[in-house]
């Protein structure tokens, strides 16, 4: 069992990345159907979120929507949502440039370099909450749209790898992509064949069928952020 100080080194550990894909105009969700033939003529039916395992060099933000695309057909963008993330705001110099050029101090302030992500409502950077406070040098942060991953998943597989999983929030239109579009084939050694093909569902099939209570658990989070954010495309 993991611990919080648990080590794995590389060859131990195994880094994958999917997403939940949302369809605001159909309010459904992306999730993938493995069909398994079984002995005496009986189908298992499996329900997933499409994820994949990481190429070298890598992000995972690129992992997870290529990865979505070659399990599924189907490409999809990354949405921004408002993920309650301790990953690190801006560095404090960019906020203190932003704080005197809005306080309207005459100096010349050159831009920074930082790469910045856009919200489809203004820029989380521009916000007067946002500005660094001078008198306690705090940063205050308000819960703003972003592509971090909105959850990581952790299992020991079946080959005693440690398998982390990072999910993010993607959309794309189910009309431009009826399904089946798309499907795979894996052929086991009995003879058997295993399809996987792709199905937009709602959020209470997606939840009722997943085959994971780490995919429900994910899911589950992934429609609160939509329905906080009311993600539109």
């Amino acid at each position: 069992m993991c611990t919080p100080r648990s080590t794995f080194l590389a060859e131990d550990f195994i880094i994958s990345c999917g997403t939940v894909t949302f369809d605001p105009k159909l309010e459904g969700y992306l999730i993938i159907v493995r069909v398994t033939p079984m002995q005496g003529g009986a189908i298992s039916h499996d329900y997933f979120l499409p994820e994949g395992r990481k190429r070298i060099d890598e992000t995972l933000l690129d992992c997870a929507l290529r990865s979505t695309y070659e399990i599924t057909g189907i490409s999809v963008d990354s949405a921004l949502l408002p993920v309650h993330t301790n990953a690190l705001p801006l560095p404090v110099e960019d906020m203190v440039q932003i704080n005197t050029r809005m306080n309207g101090h005459e100096q010349s302030v050159e831009e920074s370099s930082v790469s910045r992500v856009k919200t489809s409502r203004e820029d989380w950077w521009l916000r007067e909450d946002n500005i660094l406070d001078f008198n306690t040098s705090d940063v205050h942060m308000s819960e703003e749209a972003s592509h971090e991953p909105i959850a990581v998943t952790q299992r020991i597989n079946s080959s005693n790898h440690l398998e982390q999983t990072f999910w993010f929030g993607a959309q794309a239109e189910s009309s431009k992509y009826p399904c089946p579009s798309w499907e795979q084939f894996q052929l086991h050694q009995n003879g058997s064949v295993e399809r996987t093909l792709p199905i937009w569902v709602t959020w209470e099939r997606a939840v009722d069928n997943l085959s994971r209570e780490s995919d429900k658990d994910v899911m589950r989070y992934m429609d609160d952020l939509v329905a906080i954010n009311n993600v539109v495309m």
